[in-house]
C-alpha cells in the first residue's frame, strides 16, 4: 500500500520537507489492488471492487480505464508504473473516482504522479475535486508531480475526486495515474526549477514508420522473458537504461551539439545529418528512405520537437529495428558504411544470432503476423563489423573560418575509433565488441509467444559500458530529459563492474635509493581498445598517495577535486595547455594522465571537435597486442609516449622517485581513475551556457556525484633508507681510512671537531693552513695514542705521523682533509 509517508520520501531529494507528514485522505491513492490481477485489467462502469475505494467511470463509446501490473509478462508495464506494482491507464471517455472527507473552511492539496503514453493531439485531464473542476494539459511522456489546492466550502463526509479523459473516440491517447494524495494544508511546495529549457517529450516508443518501428512494439514478445536461472532478461527493459537507448536524450550530445553549431552556424547542415546518424538514427535513416532531406534537423522544430513527425523515431534512440536490420553487405566493417553510413534493407528483414547453420530453425510467424517483420539469422549481429558503422567515427574540420579542409573520409578527422583499436589488438578473432558488452547466459526462450526454444549463450541487451556520468545523469533529471526507463540501478551496477575489469595496478619493481621513494607501477589493460576511447573528452588519471607512519599524507600526485579537476594537470589551470606523458615522475605536480588531446590545423590545443584535425597527444593504454609501430595514422600514438619504451601494446610503466622524505617506511597507494568528461573539455563546453542545452547540462553535471570512478587500485609498503657509509678512498669497504670525507657517518671519528675526520686532518689548530703550531702540538704527543695526531691511523702518535704532517706544512687541508 502506497502512503504519504513514500511520496514525501521521494520528494525530499529534491525538496526540503515540512517538520511533520500529513496523512493521506485517501485510502489507497497508489490503486494497489487486493487481487491476483498480474497482467492488466480492463474495468466496467461502475466497478467498485477491482481497486479497493475507487469506482470506475465508462461512457460506453470510448476505451475503458484498465488497471497495469508493473511486472506482466509478455512485456511489463515498468515505465508506467510510478511506484509500487500498480497503476492506472485512463483511456478516452473513461475516467476514475473516490471520495473522501473534508470541512468547511479548511485547506485541501491533490497531487499525483502522471504522464501521458504518447505524445501529441490530447485533450487536457480533468480533475474534480470537491465540487472544483480544472484541467491539467502540459503532460510529458514522464512521470511529473502535479497538484492542485482549494479551501473546501462546505463540510462533506464524502467530496468526491474524480479523473476523466474526455479525449474523442478512438483515440487511443491514455493518461497514465499514480500516486494519488489528498491533504491538508497547501502540500508539497514545487521546488525553484533549476534548468533554462523546457522537459524534453519522452516520444512514443510504440511508433511505426515505412521501415523502423518502436522499441515498445518488440517489447510485446521479448519482454518478460528469464533464463535458466529464473532471471528477468527482458530485452526492452534491459535496453531501456543503456547509453543506446537514451542517445537523443544524452545532454551532454545535446549541450555539445548546440555548442558547435554556435561556433560554426554555417555548417547547421552537416552537424544536423553527422550527429543525428548515430543518435537519433532512426529519425535521420527514416527521412533520407522518405527523400524528405539529406539531413535532419534536431533543435528549434527538428527531430527534438514533439511536432516533428519523426520526434519518435528519433526518441527511441539506437533501437531494436535500427541494428537488427544492418545487412551483412560487403562494404561492412569498411570505411564506406563507418561514420553512421549503415544500410537499411528495405525487405524488413530482422537479422538475429540464432537459427543459422546447424542450429534449431526459427519460427517465423508470430513476427510477421504481429510486426510485418521476419527474423532471419544474420552473423553480422554478433561481429564487431556490425559496431564500427558508429563507433568507427571521422568528423570534418575546418579553419578559424569555418573553411572545411579535409577534403575526403580517408582525411577526416578520427573522432572515435574503437573498432580500429581492436582491429590493431590480440582480440581479433577471439572475442568481439559484443562478447563484452554484451552478458551471456543459457536457457532463455526468447519470446513469450510462439513454439521457440531455450537458446543458450543469449546476450543480454545490457550494453555495458563505462559511462557512470551520463547513466546518474540521466537517472536523476528522468522528467527533463524524457527518460522512460526505471532500470538505471541494474546498469549503473554492471557499469561499475566493468570499469573495474579494464585494467589492473602493480608495483613493477621497488628499488632501494638513499633518501628517496624509488618504484615502478604498471598499468595492465584488459580491454580490446584503448583506454579510455571513444569520444575525446575522456581520461584516466593515475592518482598515487605516500603515508607515514602516523597514516598522514607527505605526497600526493593526481588528486581528484570534487568539480572533476585534478590538482597539478595543466590543462585543469589552462585550457591552452595539456599534461604531458611520464616515463618518471619526481614531483608531486607531474601526474600521468591517460588521455588523446586534440589539435587544430594550426597546432593549437582545441576543445571544438570541427576545429580537430589531429591528436597533439594521445597517450591512451593501449590494448594487448597493439604494436604502436605499424598501427595505422588514424590509432597511432601520439606525443611522447611513442618514444616511450614500455609504453607498449597491454601496458605501461611509470617510474617514481620521490626525493625529500625522511629515513623511516611509508604507505603506497596508487589508483587510475576514469572520467567521461574531462575538466577542461568541459570548461571550454560550459563556456557556452547561454544556450540552453548546455547551461541545463551544467546543472546536471554540477549536481552528478559520478565525475569520476576508480578503475583499479594497488596498496604496498615502502621504505626510505639512510645513505651508505662512505668509502672515499674506493677500496669497497667504508672503514676509518674513509674518515677524511666531510661526510657525517657512524664510523667518522672528527676529535677536534672540524667535520674533517681525525685521520688524514694535520691542520690540528683549524686555521686552515698546516703550520709549525701544528708541528709542535705532534710533537708533543710522540709515543702516546692520542687519535687527533695519529694521521696513519696506526694507533700510536710516531715518527711516521711526524713525516707525514712535515710534508703538508705551509698547505691548507683539500677537501678530504689532506692537503694537495
Amino acid at each position: 500500500m502506497k502512503t504519504i509517508k513514500t511520496i514525501m520520501l521521494l520528494l525530499a531529494a529534491v525538496f526540503p520537507l515540512p517538520s511533520a507528514i500529513a496523512a493521506n485522505l485517501l485510502g489507497n491513492g497508489g490503486f494497489e489492488s487486493p487481487g491476483t490481477v498480474t497482467t492488466y485489467k480492463f474495468l466496467s462502469n461502475n466497478d467498485t471492487t477491482s481497486v479497493t475505494g475507487w469506482t470506475a467511470i465508462d461512457d460506453a463509446i470510448g476505451e475503458r480505464p484498465y488497471l497495469m501490473y508493473k511486472n506482466r509478462a509478455g512485456g511489463n508495464y515498468t515505465n508506467r508504473v510510478f511506484e509500487g506494482l500498480y497503476a492506472l491507464a485512463i483511456n478516452q471517455g473513461s475516467g476514475i473516482k473516490t471520495t473522501f472527507p473534508v470541512t468547511a473552511g479548511v485547506t485541501y492539496t491533490l497531487s499525483f504522479q502522471v504522464r501521458k503514453g504518447t505524445t501529441a493531439g490530447y485533450t487536457p485531464l480533468e480533475v474534480s475535486i470537491a465540487g472544483f473542476n480544472t484541467t491539467f494539459a502540459s503532460v510529458t511522456g514522464s512521470f511529473q508531480l502535479l497538484t492542485y489546492t482549494f479551501t473546501a466550502s462546505t463540510t462533506n463526509p464524502a467530496a468526491e475526486l474524480r479523473f476523466f479523459n474526455s479525449a474523442p473516440t478512438p483515440d487511443y491517447k491514455t493518461y497514465d495515474i499514480d500516486a494519488v494524495v489528498v491533504e491538508e494544508g497547501t502540500g508539497p511546495t514545487t521546488p525553484p526549477n533549476p534548468f533554462v529549457g523546457l522537459p524534453a517529450d519522452a516520444g512514443d516508443p510504440a511508433f511505426i514508420t515505412s521501415h523502423f518501428s518502436g522499441s515498445q512494439n518488440c517489447a510485446m514478445c521479448h519482454n518478460g522473458i528469464v533464463d535458466n536461472q529464473s532471471k528477468d532478461v527482458s530485452i526492452v527493459t534491459d535496453w531501456s537504461s543503456t547509453m543506446m537507448a537514451n542517445s537523443s536524450r544524452d545532454p551532454f550530445w545535446r549541450a555539445k551539439v548546440r555548442s558547435e553549431m554556435s561556433r560554426h552556424p554555417e555548417l547547421q547542415t552537416v552537424i544536423n545529418d553527422k550527429c543525428s546518424k548515430c543518435h537519433a538514427p532512426m529519425a535521420n535513416a527514416q527521412a533520407k528512405k522518405d527523400g524528405s532531406s539529406a539531413s535532419q534537423t534536431i533543435f528549434d522544430g527538428g527531430i527534438l520537437d514533439v511536432g516533428h513527425a519523426k520526434h519518435d523515431a528519433a526518441m527511441d534512440g539506437v533501437s531494436c529495428t535500427l541494428c537488427h536490420q544492418i545487412p551483412a553487405t560487403p562494404a561492412l566493417g569498411t570505411l564506406a558504411t563507418m561514420s553512421g553510413n549503415y544500410a537499411i534493407n528495405d525487405s524488413k528483414t530482422i537479422y538475429g544470432p540464432y537459427g543459422g547453420p546447424g542450429d534449431t530453425a526459427l519460427f517465423t510467424m508470430p513476427m510477421i503476423m504481429h510486426t510485418g517483420y521476419t527474423p532471419t539469422y544474420g552473423a553480422q549481429i554478433k561481429e564487431s563489423k556490425l559496431c564500427a558503422s558508429c563507433h568507427n567515427l571521422k568528423t570534418p574540420y575546418v579553419d578559424q573560418n569555418g573553411t572545411i579542409l579535409s577534403t575526403t573520409p580517408e582525411s577526416e578527422f578520427p573522432e572515435q575509433t574503437p573498432y580500429m583499436e581492436w582491429e590493431q589488438s590480440s582480440y581479433v578473432g577471439q572475442k568481439s565488441c559484443q562478447g563484452c558488452h554484451m552478458s551471456r547466459t543459457d536457457g532463455v526462450k526468447i519470446s513469450t509467444m510462439g513454439m521457440s526454444g531455450l537458446r543458450n549463450n543469449f546476450a543480454i541487451h545490457d550494453l555495458v559500458g563505462a559511462n557512470k556520468l551520463m547513466l546518474d545523469i540521466l537517472s536523476n533529471n528522468k522528467n527533463q530529459l524524457g527518460v522512460l526507463s526505471n532500470n538505471f540501478a541494474e546498469t549503473l551496477s554492471k557499469t561499475d563492474a566493468m570499469l573495474k575489469s579494464a585494467a589492473t595496478v602493480t608495483v613493477a619493481e621497488q628499488r632501494s635509493t638513499p633518501n628517496a621513494l624509488d618504484f615502478t607501477l604498471q598499468i595492465n589493460s584488459t580491454t580490446g581498445h584503448k583506454l579510455p576511447t571513444s569520444y575525446p573528452s575522456r581520461r584516466a588519471v593515475v592518482h598515487v598517495v605516500v603515508t607515514n607512519a602516523q597514516n598522514q599524507i607527505v605526497w600526493e600526485s593526481g588528486k581528484v577535486r570534487a568539480d572533476g579537476s585534478i590538482v597539478g594537470v595543466d590543462a585543469d589551470e589552462n585550457g591552452a595547455n595539456f599534461e604531458p606523458h611520464y616515463d618518471q615522475i619526481t614531483a608531486d605536480d607531474q601526474v600521468q594522465v591517460y588521455e588523446a588531446i586534440m589539435g587544430n590545423d594550426q597546432g593549437e590545443v582545441t576543445y571544438t571537435l570541427l576545429r580537430g584535425k589531429e591528436y597533439l597527444k594521445d597517450n591512451r593504454i593501449l590494448p594487448p597486442g597493439f604494436n604502436k609501430t605499424s598501427a595505422p595514422a588514424d590509432v597511432r600514438v601520439a606525443g611522447s609516449a611513442a618514444s616511450d619504451s614500455n609504453f607498449i601494446g597491454g601496458s605501461d610503466q611509470i617510474s617514481y622517485q620521490i626525493g625529500g622524505l625522511p629515513v623511516g617506511n611509508y604507505t603506497v597507494k596508487a589508483e587510475l581513475v576514469y572520467q567521461t568528461l574531462s575538466h577542461a573539455y568541459a570548461e571550454d563546453l560550459f563556456s557556452d551556457t547561454a544556450t540552453p542545452e548546455v547551461a541545463d547540462f551544467k546543472t546536471m553535471f554540477d549536481a552528478s556525484s559520478q565525475k569520476s570512478s576508480v578503475i583499479a587500485s594497488a596498496e604496498f609498503a615502502g621504505t626510505v633508507a639512510a645513505p651508505p657509509a662512505p668509502d672515499s678512498d674506493g677500496d669497497g669497504v667504508s672503514d676509518n681510512l674513509d674518515n677524511c670525507k666531510l661526510v657525517v657517518n657512524a664510523n667518522q671519528r672528527n676529535t677536534d671537531g672540524d667535520s674533517f675526520g681525525n685521520i688524514c686532518d694535520p691542520d690540528f689548530n683549524q686555521n686552515n693552513v698546516v703550520d709549525p703550531a701544528d708541528l709542535s702540538r705532534l710533537k708533543s704527543k710522540l709515543g702516546t695514542v692520542s687519535a687527533n695526531e695519529d694521521l696513519n691511523g696506526n694507533g700510536v702518535v710516531d715518527s711516521a705521523d711526524l713525516s707525514l704532517l712535515k710534508t703538508y706544512l705551509g698547505k691548507a687541508p683539500g677537501p678530504t682533509g689532506i692537503a694537495p
